[in-house]
């Protein structure tokens, strides 16, 4: 099993080239280009990575949640990726499909993940002073953040779960 994320993280590296941007320099990105992003806007826009290239006997099975939540699934370098107002869009590649699949988390839960392999990203653009937290497979807290709707690389590899609240 690590064996496959390792080679799925290998092989997500191109994501990184393709906008997302590391969490660390989060700050000091801008909006996403479509312009001045208010509140009363329905959805928010931002790019999605192109795919990643899976090296040949890596199994194909697509990353879920639970509880379910609604996702949309996007090729690679897709622009604009929507992401509505008020939910954290996590996307992680889904070698199935051979499309990213786009989570849109809006109900506040914890959510668990299955099959999240590799480089990917979220978008958050949640109101309110809400934090969201990533979690390893212990409960411990690997990444927590507020709302900025700025694209974030993140590599799902050590996340187990997501709360969005």
């Amino acid at each position: 099993m690590r064996v496959n994320r390792l080679l799925v993280t290998m092989t997500g590296l191109t994501a990184l080239l393709a906008g997302f941007v590391p969490v660390a320099a989060a700050a000091s990105t801008t909006a996403p280009p479509s312009g001045d992003v208010t509140s009363a806007q329905t959805s928010a826009p931002h790019r999605l990575p192109p795919a990643p290239r899976l090296p040949a006997g890596v199994k194909a099975v697509a990353p879920t949640v639970a509880p379910a939540a609604g996702y949309d699934e996007y090729p690679g370098g897709a622009f604009p990726a929507p992401c509505s107002n008020g939910v954290l869009c996590p996307a992680v590649w889904n070698p199935a499909s051979g499309k990213w699949r786009q989570y849109h988390l809006a109900a506040c839960s914890a959510y668990q993940l299955f099959n999240w392999q590799g480089d990917g990203g979220y978008f958050d653009n949640q109101t309110g002073n809400v934090t969201s937290y990533f979690y390893d497979q212990q409960g411990r807290v690997l990444h927590s953040f507020t709302p900025d709707r700025v694209n974030h690389f993140y590599n799902w590899d050590p996340v187990w779960s997501i709360r969005n609240c």
